[in-house]
């Protein structure tokens, strides 16, 4: 919970200074919790890196 704050501020910054944003939390939260995590609950699992990609490759680029 409150991760969200962060991210918000983020995509807050990087629309003030023209910078990529990709969403990767959103694609992973999508998901579910803990879906896309390995083991350690830290690290993306392979489907977890796929979410990540597809984050970049299909994120707005305006």
């Amino acid at each position: 919970m409150g991760f969200e704050g962060y991210v918000d501020v983020v995509r807050k910054l990087t629309r003030r200074f023209s910078l990529f944003y990709a969403p990767i939390y959103e694609n992973m939260k999508d998901h579910g919790e803990g879906a896309l995590a390995s083991a350690d609950v830290v690290h993306p699992n392979d489907a977890g890196h796929h979410a990540i990609f597809d984050a970049f490759t299909n994120a707005d680029r305006s």
